[in-house]
């Protein structure tokens, strides 16, 4: 499976239903939308009211990061029902993070003081995904992702296939002709979407790269995370994401280049390469969705080598 691909797929959760078949297969052989549901949301089961008191309790605990991290060390070690609540409350927190509209494009700057140089597993970048809710756990790393995650995720299309997902029951849909080819051409109509704003993808990644600079800054020098020029520098590109304000790369590096000089620290000392441009490639084939090229693919380790995901899996 392509790295990029899995990267947006692991921690998204949701962008697994857009992963469609081609037009020559008959639908009733397809998943349909109730199915994917299963596995975008694979623990979430429906409740009566008696069931709701304990996951409810739970999730209040866990939902305030001072609480969680109790939690975590505490209650969630003895009792194993209470450890997979907290989890899959983790994941559900992480899930919104990235989806939900009143969360900014990014929210990278406060997790400058966790610094950190290196790559992930793919279950390490899971992982740490998930715990990047809590604030003092966040991971630089995982911070400059999130832009680009957020506004793919965001795309009206895609966000109205993520809700046809969400919304889909599991039996009922599943022998539904109709309901299926409504879904998969709202699938199509999503995966269009993407390559129509793929170069704001491009450009949000873009960005992030600058972000990945910050944080090898950072992390060969620990002493400049408080820094007042490091902060205004990612301050003033935060804001920039955030106000959707035009990318210019050239300049924005060029920025960096300087901001680097200024620390004593030269491109190569932390791996930042002044020719960066993010060009990805998406493809929609062989009932596979495939994307490649990034920086993020060096953040993740290589696993079995194999390029695409099956939807007949």
């Amino acid at each position: 499976m392509n790295k990029a691909l899995k990267i947006v797929v692991g921690i998204s959760l949701a962008l697994m239903v857009i992963i469609v078949g081609v037009a020559g297969f008959i639908f009733y052989k397809l998943p349909s939308a109730g199915s994917f549901s299963k596995i975008v949301r694979p623990n979430r089961v429906k409740t009566t009211d008696s069931e709701n008191s304990k996951p409810i309790e739970v999730i209040e605990r866990t939902q305030n990061p001072s609480t969680a991290s109790s939690l975590d060390t505490g209650t969630a070690l003895t009792d194993p029902d209470a450890a997979n609540d907290a989890k899959e409350a983790m994941k559900e927190r992480a899930y919104e993070d990235l989806i939900s509209p009143s969360v900014p494009l990014s929210n990278f700057c406060g997790s400058l003081k966790n610094a950190k140089t290196g790559t992930f597993s793919e279950n390490e970048f899971s992982q740490a995904f998930e715990r990047s809710t809590v604030p003092e756990n966040q991971d630089p790393r995982i911070q400059a992702a999130k832009p680009a995650i957020r506004f793919l995720l965001r795309l009206p299309t895609v966000s109205r296939l993520i809700s046809e997902v969400e919304a889909a029951d599991d039996i009922e849909n599943e022998q539904d002709l109709v309901a299926k080819a409504k879904f998969y051409a709202l699938a199509y109509s999503a995966f269009g979407e993407m390559k129509q704003h793929q170069s704001e993808i491009e450009s949000a990644l873009d960005r992030g790269y600058l972000y990945m600079g910050l944080n090898n800054l950072v992390a060969k020098k620990p002493e400049l995370a408080n820094d007042p020029k490091i902060q205004s520098y990612c301050s003033s590109a935060e804001t920039s994401f955030n106000q959707a304000s035009t990318l210019d790369f050239d300049r924005e590096k060029k920025d960096f280049l300087s901001l680097l000089a200024e620390s004593g620290v030269g491109a190569k000392d932390i791996g930042f390469d002044p020719s960066y441009k993010t060009n990805i490639d998406l493809k929609l084939e062989n009932n596979s969705l495939t994307m490649h090229g990034g920086w993020l693919e060096d953040l993740i380790k290589e696993d079995d080598g194999s390029d695409t995901i099956d939807i007949k899996r």
